[in-house]
């Protein structure tokens, strides 16, 4: 196929999203009598992109619900410095490898394939009594033709409880099948040996699909517990001089979808860890809504009673800047404070 599809920035964040979700329902689900820790070793699977919202999410808008996307990932866990605001180390995970994305088919009934090398990162920064301070999620897509990358950044205030036990919560219930998401899109996860699980879930908005037979269907391998790998920390946000800029970027980002914006307002800085030029454009918005839940795929990743990215936007001003191939959002207080951000660059 000529030319591999383009990810907005909120697509993006949904393929983060969706990646994430995989790993979690995977990554920490053993059982509490095994007496040998261990970590996940890999990702392999399809996922049927039943819905337009999934096609959506891999920027794939010109083409007919029905692709498959076949992963083949493995998993390291990894640590990094702490970031320049940081006090703790961070940790986290990190997955790469191959997605393929077969069954395409345009409007003119031609048929197509894209393959891409996918990189995942995430970290977080957690205190010694297990609260969540800080967060990043990191993704890099390379297509040959089509290189991007994206990092989501999250300041928990306040910090988020976040034990490390290996049990299925209670939105979790054993069946015959395995165990089975209660609420949400089902999720039923099965151990087929001590060091393998098989995932058969639903995407979200699939309303008739069962698990059984579900939309994804992912087997994960498990080996014995390893050192993490070190790798380099985020890139630290720096802020912004927007004074003497008016002119909007002209694309915009996953706070227009995501969160509940007002009118323009008047803002004289945003964060970005790229230093713009003079040339860049920009654009702020009130924040409405600072009471609103961010917990995308819950059931998927509760499944393994690992970490769900739930967020609660805190902040007054939404603000966008772009230069280039470079587009920063962030959401930030008054009186400056950064508390979530997005970092995209792309080419096509």
């Amino acid at each position: 196929m000529a030319g591999a599809p383009s990810l907005s920035v909120f697509e993006w964040f949904c393929v983060a999203i969706v990646l994430f979700a995989t790993f979690s329902l995977q990554s920490s689900n053993e059982r509490v009598e095994s007496e040998e820790a261990l970590q996940l070793e890999s990702i392999q699977g399809v996922v049927q992109l039943s819905t337009r919202s999934a096609m959506d999410a891999f920027g794939l808008q010109g083409f007919d619900v029905g692709a498959l996307a076949s992963l083949n990932l493995t998993s390291t866990n990894v640590v990094a410095a702490p970031c320049g605001e940081c006090i703790h180390s961070l940790v986290g995970v990190e997955l790469q490898g191959e997605v393929v994305i077969t069954n395409l088919v345009d409007s003119n009934n031609r048929q197509g394939r894209v393959e891409a090398t996918m990189h995942f990162t995430h970290l977080y920064e957690q205190s010694p009594s297990s609260f969540m301070l800080k967060e990043w999620f990191m993704i890099r897509w390379d297509s040959g033709d089509a290189t991007s990358s994206i990092e989501v950044f999250i300041r928990h205030d306040p910090p988020r409880w976040h034990p490390d036990t290996p049990s299925l919560p209670s939105s979790f219930v054993e069946t015959d099948n395995g165990f089975s998401s209660r609420s949400g899109s089902e999720v039923v996860v099965q151990h087929l040996n001590d060091t393998t699980k098989l995932i058969r879930a639903c995407l979200p908005d699939s309303f008739l699909c069962r698990a059984a037979s579900g939309d994804a269907v992912l087997t994960a391998a498990y080996g014995p517990r390893s050192s993490s790998t070190t790798i380099s920390s985020p890139h630290e946000w720096v802020k912004q001089n927007t004074t003497n800029i008016s002119e909007p970027p002209v694309e915009t980002s996953l706070g227009q979808t995501l969160f509940s914006l007002g009118e323009e307002v008047n803002s004289t800085s945003s964060w970005c860890p790229a230093v713009f030029e003079s040339t860049m454009s920009s654009v702020s918005y009130e924040h409405l809504e600072q009471s609103v839940s961010l917990a995308p795929l819950s059931a998927l990743m509760y499944a393994s009673a690992s970490i769900q990215p739930l967020y609660t936007p805190t902040g007054e001003v939404w603000t966008e800047t772009g230069f280039g191939e470079v587009h920063c959002s962030s959401l930030i207080s008054h009186d400056g404070v950064l508390n979530f951000g997005i970092y995209s660059t792309g080419t096509v």
